[in-house]
């Protein structure tokens, strides 16, 4: 009997193994002792190992900060494509320059007023007139205009006997001067007025969204804050198709999703919503 019981175990050993079981059945594991030479368990290949994601790296705490550039200007702009416009001197007298990141002085502070860099060009003035200069401080665009913004997509409005108009980066007037009021291209589009009422034009200065508007505010993600001439603001998309209905008492431009709106004299914050 004992000899039939053993070669049932046996048989029963070689079945788990050949069905690819690991481990026996408990009850063959008490009367089967494993031997001390077998094999250990196979271990994951070193490839499949390397291959595994990495814990992305943590982020630096904050702590607290440390002086960057003395505190030796009257007034100064955001630093803008590595340069800062700044200001030293009182009212009336105040001159303008421009620093880099670590406080040197780039373009020497001699300018009435100026505007921080964009598109390679600021905008500067001197004894009431405006123009562009470069990042070597060359009169890119004489002064002569009596009021600028600056360059946005290849071009900036600028102010000259009364009305606004569109210059490009060489000065040339690429849309002509008979807007009353004009702000700078934002996703192709600009908010121009004419006798009080607001529409849009593109790059090329033609009419693309209809004046109808008591005020227009550029496009920022795909929308545009308009207002009626009875102060209640809404939203329109590019081609002019009212999106938000005119409703607030006031709005500002949609920036990473969310747009500020007022109403009933208090401010909060909308989001957009999709079918």
């Amino acid at each position: 009997m004992r000899i039939v019981a053993i070669a049932v175990c046996i048989a029963l050993f070689f079945s788990a193994c050949a069905s690819g079981v690991e481990t026996p059945p408990q009850s063959l594991a008490a009367s089967s002792p494993v031997s001390s030479s077998q094999s250990p368990p196979p271990q994951a290949p070193e490839s499949l190992a390397e291959q595994s994601p990495e814990r992305p790296a943590e982020q630096p705490q904050i702590i607290g900060y440390e002086p960057a550039i003395p505190l030796r200007f009257d007034e100064v702009r955001p630093f803008s494509e590595g340069l800062a416009a700044v200001a030293v001197g009182g009212l009336g007298a105040r001159k303008w320059g421009f620093i880099d990141q670590t406080g040197s002085e780039i373009l020497p502070l001699q300018y009435s007023f100026a505007l921080s860099f964009s598109e390679e060009l600021a905008a500067v003035n001197i004894d009431t007139k405006w123009g562009f200069i470069d990042r070597t401080g060359k009169e890119v665009i004489p002064m002569w205009y009596d009021l600028v913004n600056s360059f946005s997509e290849g071009l900036a409005p600028v102010f000259l006997d009364g009305k606004w108009g569109y210059i490009d980066q060489t000065g040339k007037e690429v849309i002509p001067f008979r807007y009353d009021q004009a702000f700078s291209f934002s996703e192709g589009l600009a908010p121009v007025c004419i006798d009080g009422l607001w529409g849009y034009i593109d790059q090329t200065g033609k009419p693309v969204i209809s004046r109808k508007y008591g005020f227009a505010s550029r496009f920022s993600d795909g929308l545009a804050a308009v207002a009626l001439h009875d102060g209640s603001w809404g939203y329109i998309d590019q081609v002019g198709r009212e999106v938000l209905p005119l409703q607030f008492e006031g709005a500002l431009s949609f920036s990473e999703g969310l747009a500020a709106v007022s109403h009933f004299a208090k401010w909060g914050f909308i989001s957009l919503v999709y079918e």
